[in-house]
Formats: structure tokens, C-alpha cells, sequence
């Protein structure tokens, strides 16, 4: 099992919070992209504190597609795809922890009641807040549209992680990016490149290769108004370089 230690979230968040904050206070909005509809089915945003959860109830027929997508500020979510009977029936969670975005794909086989539920895996933060938007697919949606999705989804799903699976996971992370950039879907490239960046800094401890991620993330943030996303990115970034000074100070080599 790959440990995160204290002092590496705490590095983070040193970068991180104000510049979230500061994206935060901005009210700036994430435009929409041609995979997902222009609208969202269900806009839901709030507070979220200590383990208390959140939940969207809807009801869905057979054969419908949907996508959720989160964005959490000062906690790190769970989602949770939950039945009429409380069974769990698929859940995921970002490796990037706070730092990513976190998204579920699935299909319905039987028309039924469901919830998304939205879990802090920590206690959250008296100021931690989210939103949640979730999407009905078009019917129209290309099958490799489809796959990238569900290759996302797979690739969140709550596992135990060992160093091997995480080389794996970088791997499909890089993957769905190069299918979303070929479909010119920018933002979702942009997301799938901040998930990789928080996998390599987090769980992998490789700090250039989280700068890179971070870096190809800000390039598609940068063209649109996902100051979030950017902040992100520039507090990954910032992260890493200190872990490199750090590093270096400690061999007695330049930085």
C-alpha cells in the first residue's frame, strides 16, 4: 500500500489554498465542452463539513448514460453510485486527491431510483464546499467518447494501490488524455492531466513528471475560465518545485 505522508499534503496545501481561494472568490465557471451537454441534468453546490455526505436522488431509465463530475475545495471526495437499498454500485476517488476532479461514468441496465453520493474521505473542513454537476449523455456520443469515459471511471475506482497499479494508472491517465485532445475536448484533456499530476506527486512522489502533468493542465486552463482548475495545477506545480529544493539542499547540490 502506498502511503501518503502528513507532510506532503501539508506541502501542498501551503500552495494550495490560497490560490484556490483566490478561484474560488473569482466565481469563474468551467464552460462546456462538445462530450458532455452545455447543460447539466442536475446542478447541486454547497458546504460540506466533517464525514457528513451529500446526495443527488434521480430517477433513471434503462439504457441511459450519464457522467458525474465534482470539483471539492479543502476536502477530498468519494463518489458513491448508491440504489434504492443503500448497495453501493460503483465507487471512485480521484488519486489527486483535493487536487483533482473527480468523475463517474455508468449506464443503466433497468430503470430505477438512484444517488450520487458525494463523501468526504476525511473529515472535512468547516469551510470545504462542492459542486456537482451531473450529465445525460447524448444518445449520439461517439463510442470512443464513450470508452474515454469509462476508462476514467475504471481508472478511479476505490482499490488498494500498490506501486505497480499506480505505473499502470499513470499509464491509462496519459492514454485518456491523448484520446480527449484528439477529439479537441481541451478542458476534459485539462482535468485528465491534473488527475496524473496529483497521481505523480501524491501517490508516486515523481516530482517532474508532476510538473509535466501540471504543466499540459494549465495550457488548457489557461484558454478557457477554469481558474480552479488552474489554481490547482499552479499549487502542484509550486509543490513539487519545493520537494526538488528540498531534495537538493539535502544532497548539497544546486537546485
Amino acid at each position: 500500500m502506498v502511503k501518503i505522508t502528513n507532510s506532503r499534503l501539508a506541502t501542498w496545501l501551503e500552495w494550495a489554498v490560497p490560490l484556490i481561494a483566490a478561484a474560488i472568490l473569482a466565481a469563474c465557471q468551467r464552460g462546456p465542452t462538445s462530450a458532455l451537454p452545455s447543460k447539466p441534468l442536475v446542478v447541486q453546490e454547497g458546504s460540506i463539513a466533517g464525514t457528513t455526505s451529500r446526495d443527488i436522488v434521480f430517477d433513471a431509465r434503462a439504457g441511459q448514460q450519464f457522467v458525474a463530475r465534482v470539483e471539492q475545495f479543502e476536502f477530498d471526495a468519494r463518489l458513491e453510485l448508491v440504489d434504492a437499498a443503500g448497495r453501493v454500485l460503483e465507487s471512485v476517488a480521484s488519486p489527486a486527491r483535493g487536487a483533482g476532479r473527480e468523475y463517474l461514468y455508468w449506464k443503466t441496465t433497468t430503470s430505477r431510483r438512484v444517488k450520487l453520493r458525494i463523501v468526504p474521505v476525511n473529515p472535512a473542513a468547516p469551510s470545504a464546499y462542492y459542486r456537482a454537476n451531473l450529465f445525460l449523455l447524448s444518445e449520439n456520443v461517439q463510442s470512443e467518447i464513450i470508452a474515454a469515459f469509462l476508462e476514467l471511471t475504471k481508472s478511479e475506482r476505490v482499490v488498494r494501490q500498490t506501486q505497480s497499479s499506480t505505473d499502470r494508472l499513470a499509464s491509462q491517465y496519459e492514454k485518456i488524455e491523448r484520446t480527449w485532445n484528439r477529439f479537441g475536448e481541451t478542458k476534459l484533456a485539462s482535468d485528465t492531466a491534473l488527475q496524473l499530476a496529483g497521481l505523480n506527486y501524491f501517490v508516486r512522489e515523481d516530482w517532474q513528471q508532476t510538473i509535466s502533468a501540471a504543466s499540459r493542465a494549465i495550457e488548457g486552463f489557461s484558454s478557457g475560465t477554469d481558474r480552479l482548475g488552474l489554481a490547482h495545477a499552479l499549487s502542484l506545480i509550486g509543490a513539487a518545485q519545493l520537494e526538488i529544493a528540498r531534495e537538493s539542499a539535502g544532497s548539497g547540490a544546486t537546485p
